[in-house]
């Protein structure tokens, strides 16, 4: 019973603490926590204004396409950017990176 009276104890403190936190005399006005109240009684506005302002920068995501090879993203003009650009020109681009990969068995006849 004492375990019990401890908890009822610790419980009743923290919900009169708890409701203590509501009232503006209890802590300095915060603007972040104003925000999160908003935020949170408003949710049916919050929510359309964020999707609306994250639409412009999805549109543009949408338009990208694949690029093979890395030529867009080197330094045009670097010596490094050319002897890779040689390199590739003589051995071809699967050579530079393979994108192929071929399993053998251990045994030809096992297939």
């Amino acid at each position: 019973q004492p375990l019990e009276a401890a908890t009822a104890a610790t419980a009743a403190g923290s919900a009169g603490s708890h409701s203590d936190a509501g009232s503006a005399a209890a802590r300095p006005w915060s603007l972040w926590a104003s925000v999160g109240r908003l935020s949170q009684r408003g949710w049916l506005v919050v929510v359309p204004l964020l999707v609306g302002v994250a639409v412009p920068f999805v549109i543009p995501l949408l338009d990208f396409e694949y690029i093979e090879g890395l030529q867009t993203l080197l330094p045009r003009g670097d010596p490094l950017t050319e002897t890779f650009l040689e390199v590739q020109d003589h051995f071809g681009v699967s050579q530079i990176f393979p994108n192929t990969i071929v399993v053998l068995p251990p045994n030809p006849g096992d297939v």
